[in-house]
């Protein structure tokens, strides 16, 4: 009798020798752990990005085609050879206006494979030695085949980096793919050179995987598009930092769906698990009326890492996956989804990114949980950036004038109250007077200031309360010591 893993090892096999369409759904597969058990899909994983490239004579009809020019006329120079031909594109080296570009060619069976695609009901019964049920693979087939038919060709991919390059103009960690637009068409991509992160010497350093998370979080939930499969090579680093995507596929989420799995991973993140499973029901119920049911809530609740985790489903001989702690418990509410509610395929597709994102962040930095830090790095901008609009010169003005006379009175209304305080009598009602300011009322300025300066304070640490960082930490700290510092020069010129 075959163990699971000579199971899995018989499955990967089976599924390359079906051809290249059942080895590319043998890699969508392996990104959903909320179907498979995960020693199957790190076995899944390991299926190459690798097909044979097309002919060189092939090659050239195709650009003849799409572009109206051979290569030497398109290009100063071409390389007939592809330097990397996977399962959906081969890409070639060429020349253009002394720049070094890539030519990315949609790889011209992928028509045929869709029609492959719906005998992949033959391959089914594959899985049933791997533990997995017929219905999670046809459920996970119908997806993969809707997917397929928008690879095709490169429509998709040129809508999604003109949104990409649009959230750059804004975005500090995110860098934008430059497009050949006259030479790219549903066929053929033209695109700067960009070396992916699995080429990289030397290798990308921790704080570039808390960056990748983050760029990742922050196209997911606040962008236009976001990409699905972020793994190492689709994924490149600018000298400055910033990360690039440059493969697809994407997908959008819809306003009310980011919304919520924001707030659900902020409350995750900050140990709420009450309030973490209410917008968690929002995410994965089709019923946003009444969403979740009792024994989702249950199982959600009491889940337990160490207990639920996809360590103890792991096929004899594989290694515990390197997931941190809080990156395997979201993952874990993946595959609960799957089990009591229906989530919908941006749902999906958004959990398949986040596991190639943190995947990826666990090569680049092992030991770290790279999207945990990068999930409170987001809480904490987006705290800084509310309340930097709320000190816009418009808003303050409008204080100001809305406030103006209660400020004016409130050194002198204070004084009166602490006199009124020491010798046991009612305070006085306030009368304008044109005479100099007391020492004493002067103090009462500075007691003012430190009442407000202790209002902010309590209003920042309610704000963020739910986000634990030491980056929210240095900056409270920073704040407090620069007001505090304001505090003392403005007490020592009004005691003057």
């Amino acid at each position: 009798m075959q163990t699971k893993v000579q199971a899995n090892e018989n499955l990967c096999r089976g599924l390359q020798e079906f051809g290249a369409v059942f080895a590319a759904f043998g890699r969508y597969l392996a990104a959903r752990v909320d179907l498979l058990p995960y020693g199957v899909c790190q076995d899944l994983a390991g299926i190459p990005d690798r097909a044979a490239p097309a002919l060189p004579q092939q090659v050239r009809e195709i650009l003849n085609r799409e572009l109206g020019a051979s290569p030497e006329e398109a290009f100063q120079w071409f390389d007939p050879s592809p330097y990397e031909s996977r399962l959906f594109w081969q890409s070639h080296c060429a020349h253009l206006a002394g720049t070094e570009v890539v030519v990315r060619l949609v790889r011209p069976d992928i028509p045929e494979w869709i029609e492959k695609a719906e005998n992949i009901e033959e391959v089914v019964g594959m899985f049933a030695a791997s533990g997995v049920k017929p219905s999670s693979i046809r459920a996970a087939a119908a997806e993969f085949r809707r997917e397929l038919a928008i690879r095709q060709s490169f429509e998709s991919d040129l809508q999604s980096f003109a949104r990409l390059e649009l959230d750059a103009d804004s975005s500090s960690v995110l860098a934008p793919l430059r497009i050949y637009q006259h030479l790219s068409t549903p066929s053929v991509l033209v695109h700067d050179r960009t070396d992916s992160i699995a080429g990289f010497s030397p290798p990308p350093s921790p704080d570039q995987a808390r960056t990748l998370c983050l760029t990742w979080l922050r196209q997911a939930l606040e962008g236009e598009v976001f990409a699905v499969e972020p793994h190492r090579e689709n994924l490149a680093i600018t000298p400055e930092g910033r990360i690039v995507f440059f493969a697809g596929p994407f997908a959008t989420l819809p306003e009310q769906l980011k919304i919520s799995l924001g707030e659900y991973l902020a409350a995750a993140a900050g140990q709420d698990k009450n309030a973490a499973y209410r917008y968690f029901a929002e995410v994965v119920s089709s019923d946003r009326q009444n969403p979740g049911n009792e024994e989702l809530r249950r199982r959600f609740l009491q889940m337990v890492v160490f207990r639920d985790g996809f360590g103890n489903e792991n096929c004899a001989g594989s290694p515990r996956p390197e997931f941190p702690p809080f990156s395997e418990e979201v993952l874990i509410h993946w595959r609960i989804a799957q089990e009591y509610a229906e989530p919908g395929e941006s749902v999906n597709a958004f959990y398949r990114g986040l596991l190639h994102a943190v995947t990826t962040a666990g090569a680049m930095a092992p030991g770290r949980d790279s999207l945990l830090e990068a999930l409170h790095e987001l809480r904490v901008q987006k705290v800084l950036i509310d309340a930097k609009e709320m000190l816009r010169p418009s808003e303050i003005a409008g204080l100001m004038e809305k406030y103006a006379t209660t400020f004016l009175a409130m050194p002198a209304d204070v004084n009166r109250f602490l006199d009124s305080a020491v010798s046991g009598h009612s305070p006085d009602v306030a009368v304008q007077t044109s005479q100099p300011v007391a020492r004493s009322e002067r103090y009462a300025v500075a007691v003012s200031l430190l009442l407000g300066f202790g209002a902010v304070a309590l209003l920042l640490q309610k704000v963020t309360e739910s986000v634990h960082s030491p980056v929210l930490n240095q900056v409270l700290a920073a704040l407090c010591v620069g007001f505090g510092l304001i505090l003392l020069w403005a007490g020592s010129r009004l005691s003057r």
